[in-house]
């Protein structure tokens, strides 16, 4: 995904590493095989130029929370706009939506908390709620990502 949008990027023993960029386009996923990275690439999205549609998102009602609905739900906090059409999600990307330090409050999901994490921190910071739900996947999530 990251190569179809032309990204540079780097994968080492630290993780990944995204060079900040500008993403114009539209882009079209099927998440069917990757639902685990919705959140992020709804992240990545939000924040760039253009129309970004992820597929075949029915099974993300089933995770640790009902996904989809958490991520419609941050959409709405950080003032993305988007279209839910059945089980996909459209994001119309934009730098120009930032918000000032709010308060998340989201389910206790640990992808649903850092990704709500990503936001605030491209907005400024805030708070947020269910931060020890990290530790089922990354308990040194805060640690690293400060």
């Amino acid at each position: 995904i990251l190569d179809e949008l032309k990204i540079s990027y780097l994968i080492n023993e630290d993780g990944l590493n995204i060079k900040e960029t500008v993403l114009n386009g539209n882009l079209e996923v099927d998440c069917s095989e990757c639902l685990d990275l919705v959140p992020s690439l709804a992240f990545l999205f939000a924040y760039s130029y253009g129309s970004f549609t992820l597929k075949h998102l029915e099974n993300l009602r089933y995770k640790e929370s009902n996904r989809l609905e958490e991520i419609i739900k941050s959409l709405n906090v950080f003032n993305i706009s988007y279209e839910l059409i059945g089980d996909t999600l459209v994001i119309h990307g934009s730098k120009d939506n930032l918000t000032s330090k709010i308060k998340v409050n989201c389910s206790f999901d640990h992808r649903i908390v850092m990704m709500n994490t990503l936001f605030l921190k491209y907005n400024n910071g805030g708070e947020i709620n269910s931060f020890s739900a990290v530790d089922k996947s990354f308990g040194n999530f805060f640690k690293i990502f400060n």
